[in-house]
């Protein structure tokens, strides 16, 4: 499967968007487009590995529409067993549903959440950057 430019030019503002906004120091919003950024390079990943083993082109689309980040790994896992990314991708999304539960029910201010915050947009920039070189290598 030939990868859209599109797509990765996409990630690419993707990334310069969420380094800018981590440099200043804004955690939250580095981490929500990180975050976003590891999905749609997890979403293209899958794609390609689905199509090269022949996957039906109706469960192929399914996965398009497929919403749930846990699937989603789930999914890659099945595609690509033998890798060292799922238990980080299961972390981090474990720790975005953390980080969304604190910021709605024990949020004091951004400074309260900082550390937790740079943590999971520097682990996000980390896969996405993992799943970069794939897709460049692949």
């Amino acid at each position: 499967m030939k990868i859209e430019r599109y797509q990765l030019n996409v990630a690419e503002e993707l990334s310069k968007a969420a380094m800018k906004a981590h440099e200043a120091g804004n955690y939250l919003e580095a981490g929500i487009i990180n975050f976003q950024r590891t999905e749609g390079l997890l979403r293209i990943i899958i794609i390609a590995y689905a199509y090269l083993r022949g996957i039906p082109a109706s469960t192929i689309k399914a996965i398009k529409k497929e919403q749930s980040f846990y699937s989603l790994v789930i999914f890659y896992s099945l595609l690509k067993p033998k890798n060292d990314i799922s238990e980080r991708l299961f972390a981090l999304n474990k720790k975005r549903n953390s980080l969304v539960h604190k910021i709605f029910i024990d949020f004091k201010s951004p400074k309260s959440l900082e550390d937790e915050l740079e943590s999971f947009s520097s682990e996000a920039i980390a896969i996405s950057l993992n799943f970069t070189k794939s897709l460049i290598s692949s």
